[in-house]
């Protein structure tokens, strides 16, 4: 068996430390405020459907303004 070598760093501490290098040194990110608007849909809809025994949901991705 093969098993790749994995950085055992919770992944919300390399966001957080990612964050604050963009804020601190205005670095640019890796990703935009659209993708991570797309994660939270995507995720509140999973949440949605494992409340609901798995029925499908439908997601819309049209742009929102508050």
């Amino acid at each position: 068996m093969w098993a790749p070598q994995i950085d055992g760093t919770e992944a919300l501490r390399v966001e957080a430390l990612h964050f604050l290098d963009c804020i601190i040194n205005g670095n640019q990110p890796l990703t935009s405020g659209q993708v991570g608007l797309r994660v939270v849909k995507i995720l509140e809809a999973a949440t949605l459907s494992m409340g609901q025994h798995g029925r499908p949901v439908e997601l819309s991705w049209e742009r929102q303004y508050a």
